[in-house]
């Protein structure tokens, strides 16, 4: 399942704030959750998916998150702003204000406590990858929203990015052997996380007949719906 993590004001604040939310039902098909690493495809469900994984998901993770989230109050505000609220949720510049101004401030502390990784779209992608294959050769797990989420978050995810392949490859390439990887659906109406059998690269490849990165970002994609 990976390390518990050690830190002490993130875990107590992490306690204080599971009081006052219901605990989602969790259902795992197939093999338990033991053993890992894993590499764990979950959907966003805008703030609620990350922070319902963060409270109660059955085994410890590194996140991905997106590199603004690991800046100074600013570029956090900026993202928060502009992106998050305004662009994929749809609030109005007011009320995107109100909540990002005071999430921007204990943002540091939230992301610093689940350890989140950096990602990028530009060559500093090899950060990414690197700080992944670490945590992965260190008996931790990652957590990975790669939906395509430029228009919003979608029930029915309609396109995967493919950044988690490569890490996936990289890892074969160190370890010589694959990562198991899951897909994860969080049902906010039903509040049921949902996690899916365990699949490697090589046997998704198999099974579509294809080792291209589109075809397979898809068949996660698909597999990730499935679980809805």
């Amino acid at each position: 399942m990976g390390k518990k993590r050690s830190h002490p004001i993130f875990n107590a604040f992490k306690k204080a704030v599971s009081i006052f939310f219901k605990a989602p039902e969790i259902k795992v098909e197939g093999a338990d959750m033991g053993g890992g690493p894993y590499m764990y495809l979950a959907n966003h469900v805008a703030a609620s998916g990350p922070f319902k994984y963060a409270l109660f998901f059955p085994c410890s993770f590194r996140p991905w998150g997106t590199h603004e989230m690991c800046g100074n109050y600013k570029e956090r505000w900026k993202y928060l702003y502009h992106v998050f609220y305004i662009q994929k949720k749809g609030y109005s510049k007011f009320k995107a204000f109100v909540v990002a101004t005071p999430f921007a401030l204990i943002s540091r502390l939230l992301y610093n406590g689940i350890e989140l990784i950096p990602t990028y779209k530009d060559g500093r992608l090899k950060k990414t990858v690197r700080l992944s294959c670490e945590a992965l050769r260190s008996g931790k797990s990652l957590l990975i929203f790669p939906e395509d989420s430029n228009e919003g978050y979608k029930e029915v995810i309609e396109k995967f990015f493919g950044g988690f392949l490569v890490v996936a490859q990289r890892y074969y390439a160190l370890e010589g052997r694959d990562i198991p990887i899951r897909c994860v659906y969080f049902s906010r109406v039903k509040n049921v996380i949902t996690v899916g059998e365990p699949i490697t690269l090589s046997e998704a490849s198999a099974l579509i007949g294809k080792d291209d990165r589109d075809a397979l970002a898809d068949f996660f994609r698909q597999r990730t719906n499935a679980l809805a």
